[in-house]
């Protein structure tokens, strides 16, 4: 089989640049955090709920990509005869 693009791209980023991303993406993270709880109480529990929100929407519309993406990956594993 030749290789798929897609895993091409993702061997070309190397753990170096995984640990860049991430701790960008933490210190993005952090700052946000501390702006909104500068902000008060009443912001602070709003911007949970509206996360906490977002974090299951996100996980229920993954969840459905993947179970309506149909069964190309398990096909070749049950359709082999003994």
């Amino acid at each position: 089989m030749p290789p798929i693009a897609a895993d091409a791209l993702l061997g070309l980023l190397s753990p170096a640049w995984q640990a860049l991303i991430a701790s960008c993406l933490l210190v993005i993270t952090v700052l946000g955090i501390a702006r909104l709880a500068q902000r008060g109480p009443r912001r602070m529990r709003n911007g949970i709920l509206v996360t906490g929100f977002l974090i299951v929407a996100i996980t229920i519309l993954g969840t459905l990509a993947v179970s309506c993406s149909g069964t190309s990956g398990r096909a070749t594993t049950e359709m082999r005869s003994p």
